[in-house]
């Protein structure tokens, strides 16, 4: 009838006025200046009106829905109805507030899903959901970033495509056991691979999705293993060098107790895991008993954060060796010290290696005695002690007279063996703290520390000369030597230089007065000692 039609026509006209406001919720004339300069205003008013029309919308479209059902269902059942605004006022007000229900219940729920989605799509995990022919229905943002494939592209893969070939078997048995419903869901490692082919290590779980008792997909999220991957394997390298490394490897907390150690230190120092929660004191004790060593580390460690050395030390069984430590300082990430890391060696043998070449650089092959060189440094710690302490000290400088003789009498090898009685003869006749020294053939010098006066100087000389004179065993036959000594005193002589070369001029002028015989240098002077001094053997009939 005519009543149906006109409400019909005008349902049609707010349906469509609706659709035209909520589609471009614009004024006529234009938005107002203000929010045209202020977008950030523009926006927010724009949004609100929107969300204005929209609930006008919702209750009209309500309101025109019960309202025009109300008209149908009476002329369906053959009832009056009147066009009167009195008579749509319950279907107005009950549809519209269902209308405006329904919005707002549908808006929570499209806010919620987007809220889902957006966490889903920005979440760091690997999310994937996959049919069960290992199609791809959906993938997060992190698969598509982590794989190097787009949306697009990744709901035209299979998942059976980018699995690994070692993994394959695995994944389609895991797919089977889920869809069969032999399991609800799984932890899965698998590996899968990129766009680019790079192998992906992935760790999670997989559970399937099951709607009207069937199995529809399968819901996967994965943790991108990569990173642990590489601390796990930097984790075992480094596990690796500490346990096969030769040095000795300790940490302590700040207050120096043990916390860890590796292999080296317990072949080093003999300490096992009894070694855990000692002092570091305790395994080292020449820390605290070095006053200075014990002063200086804490200073260093505090001013630069290490210190190194080299100390001896006590193994567990009480065995004495030398070390050489590097000690650094760990700091937490407030920058506050928390740990001790040190690295130990053990350079007993280098040490004793050192001494040898050492003795081998410094001493003479044949008699053991300092070479030139030692000599040299032993006169100038002595020059400069005197210097300090205003001391006296002498050189001499000895040169056998018939050395050649005993060697073309008894051979090279029995002058060596002389060479060498004579070398024993004269530290048995010098001071303890003097130093004799073979300069090479058959010249000999002797430093003569602290003699108060040249009187004892002559004095020693004359027991050098003494000893020399005294008849040496040869293969069984008795050999007989005699010595040229020349004497140079400090500070009378000055340098190391000038006190050699006056010692030098003096034994020659011995020499050239008959051999056998001691001269002293005094100044620039050489003036012989008076014949009677000498022994019985040195003077000359």
């Amino acid at each position: 009838n005519r009543a149906e039609h006109i409400w019909l026509e005008m349902f049609c006209v707010c349906f469509e006025h609706v659709f035209i406001i909520l589609k471009n919720p614009l004024f006529e004339e234009g938005e107002p200046p203000f929010l045209q300069r202020n977008q950030k205003w523009h926006n927010l008013f724009m949004q609100k009106i929107e969300q204005v029309y929209k609930i006008i919308g919702s209750f009209m479209s309500g309101a025109m829905f019960l309202s025009f059902f109300s008209l149908f269902q009476k002329n369906m059942l053959g009832l009056p109805y009147s066009l009167r605004a009195s008579g749509f006022v319950v279907p107005v007000l009950f549809g519209g507030i269902s209308g405006l229900a329904i919005y707002l219940g549908n808006a929570r729920l499209h806010a919620s899903r987007e809220r889902m989605r957006d966490f889903i799509n920005n979440v760091d995990l690997i999310v994937q959901i996959v049919d069960p022919k290992g199609r791809f229905l959906f993938v997060n943002k992190a698969w598509q970033k982590t794989l190097g494939y787009s949306k697009k592209e990744a709901l035209r893969l299979n998942l059976f495509d980018l699995v690994h070939p070692d993994h394959l078997e695995g994944c389609k048995t895991l797919f089977d056991a889920l869809f069969k419903k032999e399991k609800k869901s799984a932890d899965t490692e698998t590996l899968l691979l990129s766009k680019s082919g790079e192998p992906i290590y992935l760790k999670g779980s997989t559970n399937l999705q099951i709607q009207g008792g069937k199995g529809i997909s399968t819901r996967s999220i994965f943790r991108n293993m990569a990173k642990e991957k590489d601390a796990e394997y930097l984790r075992k390298l480094t596990k690796n060098i500490f346990e096969n490394t030769t040095e000795g490897v300790i940490a302590t907390d700040k207050k120096g107790k043990v916390q860890f150690f590796n292999i080296a230190f317990t072949e080093i120092t003999g300490y096992k895991e009894d070694v855990i929660g000692k002092n570091i004191n305790e395994v080292f004790p020449s820390l605290t008993s070095n006053r200075e060593l014990a002063t200086q580390m804490p200073i260093e460690l505090a001013q630069k954060g290490s210190w190194q050395g080299e100390l001896w030390s006590r193994n567990k069984a009480g065995e004495a060796y030398f070390l050489r430590i590097n000690i650094n300082a760990i700091y937490d990430s407030y920058g506050k010290l928390s740990h001790h890391a040190g690295i130990i060696a053990d350079i007993t043998k280098e040490k004793e290696k050192e001494k040898t070449l050492y003795q081998l650089a410094m001493h003479d092959n044949l008699t053991k005695l300092p070479n030139k060189e030692m000599f040299y440094e032993h006169v100038e710690l002595t020059i400069k002690e005197a210097k300090e302490k205003r001391q006296t000290f002498a050189l001499l400088f000895l040169d056998l007279d018939n050395f050649k003789e005993i060697n073309d009498q008894y051979g090279h090898l029995a002058g060596d063996k002389f060479l060498r009685a004579l070398s024993q003869r004269l530290r048995n006749t010098t001071r303890e703290n003097d130093v004799i020294a073979r300069f090479g053939g058959d010249e000999f010098v002797a430093l003569l520390r602290d003699i108060k006066t040249p009187e004892n100087a002559k004095k020693i000389a004359k027991n050098i000369a003494s000893s020399v004179s005294t008849p040496f065993n040869i293969e069984g036959k008795p050999a007989h030597a005699s010595a040229s000594i020349g004497i140079s005193l400090y500070p009378h002589n000055g340098s190391i230089n000038s006190l050699l070369k006056a010692a030098d001029e003096a034994m020659y002028n011995a020499k050239e007065a008959g051999k056998n015989r001691i001269r002293i240098s005094l100044r620039t002077e050489t003036q012989p000692i008076p014949a009677d001094e000498l022994p019985q053997s040195l003077r000359h009939p």
